[in-house]
């Protein structure tokens, strides 16, 4: 099915119920940690004032909130070599040890500790703490800037950890793209090229039952349409996205799905109204085809048009009978080629975005 996608909102796409994406760079790379002995420090922090602590290096930073500290407090931080610790493979960045051990804060303090290379694929990468000699997921980890950060209540041993995440969302890669805003003439006719996503809005639709968090759901994204931009100032656009998509239910995730009530062959058959291609064998749903993000079957798409204007590396849309302000959005033309980006917050949840890069040819 096609779907008509508005210039100024491109990324609000991606927000429907089976959306998925995956939070790290993905594509290999690999654990193991790394040794971060010396990249000591020792600093005191108010408890008033609050304050950041970072290390030489960078690598590991505490962002302490006025009122945080129960007093004012002699904070240390003494990286540490994670050869020999616990599931040393999986680990995502060196280890470092927060003193006074067992501080406890009045409210969260940020932690951030660097990754060391990429976040290996059907992984996301995050925060984990040294408890009873294993290491203990972090709530509310993000990844951002070769970066991961978390709140945390207490001081102790920490590190960055790669676990399981096979809900992923794939579009067209851009491989060895880096978009950088120059301006230029947009003027003319384009063809969508390609279509990146960077970022994270939704999530695994079957997270929420435990069985079920470590199962396979990849949605796959591709996109065609156009971008007709005239030099009278007014715009056509029409975007149309098509998706796959691949799921894996083992029997432990189909009973719990069904509150065992059925069988999970019948749950698999049942299944198979919702999503394309499901077959039950071995133990396993497995279902693999097209799925409609768009309108209704047998509706025509109806381009979108509306005004257009430039300021140095900035575009301006307006959509027509739209009253609301033109949406901004960085561009490059560069010969026949022009490259548009976007990002939109999660409205659900703040903390997660979507960057969208638009690779146009004309």
């Amino acid at each position: 099915m096609k779907k008509l996608v508005a210039l100024g909102a491109l990324a609000a796409m991606v927000v429907f119920t089976w959306a998925a994406c995956d939070s790290g760079s993905g594509g290999g790379g690999g654990g193991g940690g790394g040794n971060a002995a010396g990249d000591d420090v020792t600093k005191t922090v108010t408890a008033a004032d609050g304050g950041t602590v970072a290390t030489p290096s960078g690598d590991a930073k505490l962002d302490i909130p006025a009122g945080a500290l129960p007093a004012d407090t002699e904070i240390t931080v003494k990286g540490l070599d994670t050869a020999g610790m616990p599931d040393e493979s999986d680990l995502g960045s060196a280890a470092y040890e927060f003193g006074p051990d067992g501080l406890k804060f009045n409210a969260p303090v940020t932690l951030t500790l660097k990754l060391d290379g990429e976040v290996p694929a059907e992984t996301k990468a995050v925060l984990a703490v040294l408890e009873g000699g294993k290491w203990a997921q972090i709530d509310g980890s993000t990844v951002a800037g070769g970066a991961v950060s978390a709140p945390v209540t207490h001081f102790s041993t920490y590190v960055i950890i790669f676990i399981d995440d096979k809900a992923v969302v794939t579009t067209l890669e851009c491989e060895g793209y880096e978009f950088s805003p120059c301006g230029g003439d947009p003027t003319g006719n384009w063809t969508v090229k390609d279509v990146c996503m960077d970022g994270e809005i939704g999530g695994n639709p079957f997270g929420e039952t435990p069985e079920c968090a470590d199962q396979v759901y990849q949605f796959n994204m591709e996109f065609g349409g156009y971008i007709n931009l005239k030099a009278d100032k007014t715009y056509e656009v029409l975007m149309t996205p098509s998706a796959t998509v691949h799921i894996e239910l083992d029997d432990e995730c189909l009973i719990a799905l069904t509150g065992g009530q059925g069988t999970p062959d019948a749950f698999c058959t049942a299944f198979a109204q919702q999503m394309p291609g499901c077959a039950y064998a071995e133990g396993k749903c497995t279902c693999d085809g097209p799925v409609d993000i768009g309108e209704d079957e047998g509706e025509v798409p109806t381009p979108e048009t509306g005004e257009w204007d430039t300021e140095g590396t900035t575009f301006y849309t307006t959509e027509t009978g739209s009253t609301d302000e033109p949406k901004a959005i960085p561009y490059c033309v560069s010969g026949d080629e022009m490259a548009a980006q976007n990002t939109e917050v999660d409205e659900e949840d703040p903390t997660k975005s979507m960057t969208m890069t638009i690779l146009l040819q004309k």
